[in-house]
C-alpha cells in the first residue's frame, strides 16, 4: 500500500511572497520530512497535475483560497487548518466575532467561512489564538490543536566562528525579519545609533513598504560607523550571526509567536521585546520588555539589556521532534476519519 501522501499549502504563492508563514510552510515540510518516515509530504503547486494528495495542511486561509478546501473535498479529502489570527485584543476578538455572525446572516463570505468550519481540525499556534478562533468562528474548543512554532536544529547547535570569520568578533545588536513598521526596525536602529551600538540587521522588505525600508538603511548607514550593517544571508550563516550577537532585540507592535524569538533563544542569547501582547504568552513571558510609547523606556531597556542582559533557553515542546509528532498525530486522525466515514457510506 502507498504511503499517505501530505500536501502543505502555504498562505501565498512562494514565487510572488516572501515571509514567515512562507518559511514556516517550507520548513513544515522539511522537518516533517525528516522526522516522519511513514508519510511523504509535499508543498503545494498550482501546476501540478498529478492525483490529489491523501490530506491538505493549510498554513493559513486568506479568502482567495476559500475555494481550493471546495475542490479537496469534492476530492474526498480531508484538509487540516493553521488559523493564522495574530495579536487581538478583547475588543477585536469580539469586534471579529460579530462581523463573522453579520457576515454568515448576510451570506458574505460565506464560501470562506465554510472552508474553514469544514477542516477536519483546526490548530492555532498559541492558546489565546485558540480562544479567539472558538469565539469568531464557533468552533468547539476541545476540538482546537494548540502547536506552537517550531526551531529549525541548525539554531540548536549554532557556532560563532563563521560568522566572526567573515565579519570580526565585535559585539552586536541583531534584528531579523522583513522590514515593515510593524516591526519597528526605524526605531531600533534610531536607537542604537544614539547609543553607539553597532547592529545587524537581517532581512528583505516586505512587499509595499519600500519607504519605510528606505528610512531603515539610512539610519543602517549611520550605524555602519559603529561596525553595523544590513544584510540578507543564507541559513546558515543567519545561525552563525545568533551565536555571535550580543543581544537579540524585536520591537514588533504586533506578533503570534515569532521564530526570530524562538531562534534567540535556541541559541541562548539574551533577547528584549516590545512589552506588547505576544510578548506576554508563553515563552516569551519571562524576557525583559521595553515600552514602545516611551523613547527614554526604550532607551534604558536596551542599555540594561545590552550590559547585563542574561541568557536564555528554549522549551523542548518548541522543537521539531515535538512539533512533526503533534502533526502527525493529526494527520493520522484527519486520514482515519475519512476512512470510517467511507466504511460507513
Amino acid at each position: 500500500m502507498a504511503r499517505p501522501r501530505i500536501c502543505i499549502v502555504p498562505e501565498f504563492p512562494q514565487s510572488l511572497m516572501t515571509g514567515g508563514t512562507l518559511v514556516q510552510a517550507v520548513e513544515t515540510r522539511r522537518a516533517l520530512a525528516q522526522h516522519i518516515t511513514e508519510m511523504d509530504f509535499e508543498l503545494f503547486n498550482w501546476s501540478d497535475k498529478i492525483p490529489p494528495a491523501d490530506c491538505y495542511h493549510f498554513i493559513g486561509l486568506p479568502k482567495y483560497l476559500a475555494g481550493v478546501p471546495r475542490l479537496i473535498a469534492q476530492a474526498g479529502r480531508p484538509y487540516v487548518l493553521t488559523l493564522l489570527l495574530g495579536s487581538m485584543n478583547r475588543r477585536a476578538r469580539c469586534v471579529s466575532a460579530l462581523r463573522r455572525r453579520l457576515a454568515f446572516l448576510l451570506n458574505w463570505n460565506r464560501e470562506h467561512q465554510r472552508a474553514i468550519r469544514g477542516a477536519a481540525a483546526h490548530i492555532t499556534i498559541t492558546q489565546a489564538d485558540a480562544d479567539n478562533a472558538a469565539l469568531i468562528y464557533g468552533l468547539r474548543r476541545e476540538q482546537i490543536h494548540i502547536v506552537p512554532v517550531a526551531v529549525t536544529e541548525v539554531f540548536l547547535t549554532a557556532q560563532p566562528f563563521l560568522w566572526q570569520s567573515t565579519y570580526g568578533s565585535e559585539p552586536f545588536v541583531l534584528s531579523v525579519g522583513a522590514l515593515q513598521p510593524r516591526k519597528n526596525q526605524l526605531l531600533l536602529a534610531q536607537v542604537c545609533n544614539a547609543l553607539k551600538l553597532p547592529m545587524v540587521m537581517v532581512g528583505g522588505v516586505l512587499a509595499g513598504h519600500d519607504d519605510y525600508a528606505s528610512l531603515v538603511e539610512r539610519e543602517m548607514q549611520i550605524n555602519g560607523k559603529f561596525g553595523g550593517r544590513w544584510f540578507q544571508c543564507d541559513d546558515p550563516m543567519l545561525a552563525s550571526a545568533y551565536a555571535a550577537c550580543r543581544l537579540f532585540v524585536l520591537f514588533s507592535s504586533s506578533e503570534t509567536q515569532p521564530a526570530s524569538v524562538l531562534q534567540a533563544m535556541a541559541v541562548k542569547k539574551p533577547v528584549l521585546l516590545a512589552d506588547a501582547p505576544y510578548a506576554r504568552e508563553h515563552p516569551f513571558d519571562i524576557l525583559p520588555k521595553a515600552v514602545l510609547t516611551s523613547r527614554d523606556s526604550i532607551t534604558q531597556a536596551l542599555q540594561k539589556a545590552w550590559s547585563l542582559g542574561s541568557g536564555t533557553e528554549l522549551p523542548s515542546e518548541f522543537t521539531w521532534a515535538a512539533v512533526s509528532k503533534k502533526l502527525n498525530s493529526i494527520y493520522c486522525d484527519a486520514l482515519r476519519r475519512k476512512l470510517a466515514r467511507k466504511s460507513l457510506g
